[in-house]
């Protein structure tokens, strides 16, 4: 389409008369055989006094109340205009609105968006209409569709795009059109309901498929994780809370309060869940109580979801950034995940997701490989093509079960082609398991061909040139990780493999500076500690030394005998030596608090 057949209005230019103005070029413009295309996205509605009015469509101008005295456009004039092109000019004119939002509006008391949407819905000639939902519905719109726009908008440009082409003929029809929008619109704003409208010639040519922007699509989509995720219903939420007595509005907003503070399940009496059943259970709330379940879904599960993501993109979790344990950090998340699947039910699209999901962070809790295993097995019941379960199981097999390992492996790199985790874990499982050490570091240079910018990537290259002792490469990709932030090394983790580098190339100071720097990042890591300790030790920083193994011991440090082979690499014998004659002293300080 040329530039000078087009005409978009947007906010402030969508005013009556600039809108007017449009609708004219177009009624002097299209000829026979044109498509006119005439899409409105916004607000419609009629004056609170006169039910009998047909409505009308706001413009950017339109006054608040009284939309007769100009700047809101009467459908009786807009379908005067689609009647010419359609009959005189002889065009094909197809007709799109977005235009039920809830809202607070003039009409809203005596439901005027319903009423516009109902006269929208009528046909005058051989036009095509598609309309975001049916005259008693709104049009959702949440985070999930595009970053903040409608699912009806966002589905309908997937279809004309080709997604809706059900039989693959290289055409999509109003027919294609409407199941695509029923299919996906009805069941991705589920439990709200919202089921799009098409009117017209069903066999009706909308839009002809362009095989490689179809296909371009298509992979996109390919690597998507299915979101879901809460939708803003401020207008009706309005219209429905000030018909309540300040009881019943008081815990509306202790549950709304809940859902921000993540305050879901506990305490019993205090908290969402608590709300949630007083206010479900409420008849004056009806109109809102589809909303509230859906976003009280949504935020169980958004946590979880987040991981995820954060898992797909760049694998740096606060699991690794903090080196915290997978327990304390997803512990309630199954819980959260469980609830969330019964509040939607088990025909809603998300729940075997959910399920899933539930499988595989109890999983990253189990005290076992075994147990993991047995859990990640479990979400692939669920979820068949879970990626990150399949990239969880590479780990949980033996020597001896290589082809269990590559299976899991493969699958996860062919269901999503530009993840690097895949190849990271393969490479450890080469390395630690096969000592194929040829093959292990192949893979992390393929990870570094997939994303060259992965800082886990040059984190466990720098890991795994540390163990093959090649030190000089090590430090290489140790640097680049801690050039990545302004503030240094971005996971203590990573801080820590720095600082053993350090010692196995006898840079002590160096490597005390990094268990300190990871103390300051994190004060609840105690192996920092114990680290720090022994190289205090080995610089005969004897004072500064016992204060860190003690802080070590109480933050958690597990009991164990001291090893005099621990810095074997270290060729100093003087230090060697006096590291021995802190034996006795160092197993005694073990033995006072671990015998209490």
């Amino acid at each position: 389409m040329n530039g000078d057949h087009l005409k978009v209005l947007i906010n402030q230019q969508a005013t009556m008369a600039q809108f007017g103005i449009a609708l004219d070029w177009l009624m002097e413009n299209a000829k026979e055989d044109d498509k006119v295309i005439i899409y409105f996205s916004g607000h419609g509605d009629v004056e609170k006094r006169t039910l009998t009015q047909p409505g009308f469509l706001l413009c950017w101008d339109a006054p608040a109340r009284v939309y007769i005295s100009g700047g809101a456009f009467a459908l009786p004039m807009l379908q005067e205009v689609i009647s010419t092109i359609s009959i005189q000019n002889k065009a094909k004119v197809i007709v799109i609105t977005d235009a039920c939002h809830s809202g607070t509006l003039a009409g809203s008391s005596v439901g005027g968006s319903q009423a516009t949407a109902s006269n929208l819905a009528r046909q005058y000639a051989n036009e095509i209409k598609i309309m975001s939902c049916q005259p008693n519905e709104y049009s959702i719109e949440g985070e999930q569709w595009g970053e903040g726009r409608g699912a009806f908008s966002f589905h309908l440009v997937d279809a004309l795009y080709g997604l809706a082409d059900s039989d693959e003929d290289q055409w999509v029809t109003l027919y294609e059109v409407g199941r695509y929008l029923e299919d996906h619109v009805a069941k991705e704003v589920a439990p709200i309901n919202q089921l799009p409208m098409v009117l017209g010639n069903r066999n009706e040519r909308v839009t002809s498929v362009d095989d490689a922007l179809l296909a371009s699509i298509r992979s996109g989509k390919r690597n998507q994780m299915m979101m879901f995720t809460p939708i803003e219903s401020k207008g009706m939420e309005e219209q429905v809370l000030t018909k309540l007595d300040t009881t019943i509005k008081s815990l509306y907003q202790l549950f709304k309060k809940s859902l921000r503070d993540k305050v879901f399940l506990k305490p019993e009496n205090a908290c969402a869940n608590f709300y949630y059943e007083k206010l479900i259970a409420e008849p004056k709330l009806a109109r809102l109580q589809s909303t509230m379940r859906r976003n009280y879904a949504a935020a169980l599960q958004d946590d979880a979801q987040q991981v995820m993501n954060v898992l797909l993109k760049t694998g740096l979790t606060q699991e690794v950034l903090s080196g915290a344990k997978a327990y304390d950090l997803y512990k309630d998340y199954p819980s959260y995940l469980q609830r969330a699947g019964e509040l939607l039910g088990s025909s809603h699209y998300l729940y075997n997701t959910l399920q899933a999901r539930k499988y595989y962070f109890e999983g990253r809790m189990q005290p076992t490989i075994q147990e993991s295993k047995k859990k990640y097995l479990q979400a692939l019941q669920w979820q068949a093509n879970l990626p990150h379960a399949f990239v969880a199981l590479i780990n949980t097999y033996q020597s001896d079960q290589i082809d269990s390992a590559i299976y899991y492996a493969t699958n996860a790199m062919e269901l999503v082609p530009t993840w690097i985790l895949p190849y990271v874990e393969l490479s450890r499982f080469y390395e630690l398991n096969l000592k194929q050490y040829d093959k292990a570091e192949e893979l992390l240079n393929t990870a570094t061909q997939i994303d060259s910018n992965s800082v886990l990537v040059w984190h466990s290259k720098a890991v795994f040139y540390k163990h093959q002792k090649e030190f000089k490469k090590s430090m290489y990709w140790f640097k680049k990780v801690e050039a990545s932030t302004n503030e240094g090394i971005c996971f203590p983790c990573a801080l820590m493999s720095f600082g053993d580098l350090y010692v196995l190339i006898g840079q002590l100071p160096e490597a005390e500076n990094c268990y300190l720097r990871v103390i300051q990042l994190d004060p609840n890591i105690p192996v920092a500690y114990y680290n720090l300790a022994c190289i205090l030790s080995l610089q005969n920083k004897t004072d500064e030394a016992f204060p860190q193994l003690e802080l070590a011991f109480k933050k958690g440090f597990p009991n164990r005998e001291f090893n005099n082979e621990t810095y074997e690499s270290i060729q100093n014998d003087e230090d060697l030596e006096h590291l021995r004659e802190q034996k006795d002293r160092w197993n005694a300080l073990m033995k006072k608090y671990f015998n209490k």
